[in-house]
């Protein structure tokens, strides 16, 4: 992927956590898509999209996530997001009412429970 994000995927037990560092727009949404998609496993039961580390997220960045949601949500996965209250994309998240439609939590869940 382009220097603008960067995708980690760590799955454990049932759990598979993706951080994406860096930004997220229309130049790269779509390769960043299919390295979320590509990195969660498919026995996975909760996704947890960790954004601590996302400096940036425009309107196709909100897309993505909106549409894994629902690809999970279908496939009986739960999709949870973590976006910290100083991150400078929090705003864009509230703004957006993101979490009307799926879990935002304020920082990483414990993978061990």
């Amino acid at each position: 992927m382009g220097e603008l994000a960067r995708i980690e995927a760590e799955c454990s037990g049932d759990r598979c956590v993706v951080r994406i560092r860096g930004e997220i727009d229309i130049s790269n949404a779509a390769e960043v898509a299919r390295e979320i998609e590509q990195s969660i496993a498919s026995d996975c039961s909760q996704v947890v999209v960790d954004l601590a580390a996302t400096a940036y997220l425009d309107s196709s960045g909100i897309s993505i996530l909106i549409r894994l949601a629902e690809r999970l949500r279908a496939t009986r996965q739960r999709m949870q997001l973590v976006v910290p209250e100083d991150s400078p994309i929090r705003g864009i998240v509230e703004l957006t009412a993101l979490p009307q439609v799926m879990a935002v939590a304020t920082h990483l869940p414990d993978l061990a429970g």
